[in-house]
């Protein structure tokens, strides 16, 4: 069975949100994919960096990532999704 692009995305997301949860300390429930990293999840500059390195660790494709462009969880998503098809 062949995933659709949908599918991808919807378990990446669910992935990302995992991570940051344990990230951060809280509950996957807690964060929304629409959420911003500064305003909602009070996240350093050098926490998201952090994550995302975090990210590499688990192996997504982080390497080409703009992370100062990275405003909220859905951009973040989106950006590794379409890294993760260049694959």
């Amino acid at each position: 069975m062949k995933n659709t692009p949908g599918a991808v995305q919807e378990e990446l997301a669910t992935k990302v949100k995992r991570l940051l949860a344990e990230s951060l300390g809280v509950e996957v429930e807690d964060i929304s994919e629409d959420d911003y990293f500064v305003e909602d999840l009070h996240m350093a500059p050098a926490q998201l960096s952090d994550f995302v390195d975090l990210l590499g660790n688990q192996g997504f494709e982080t390497s080409r990532l703009e992370i100062a462009e990275l405003e909220n969880v859905q951009e973040l998503i989106e950006a590794l999704s379409s890294h993760e098809e260049l694959k």
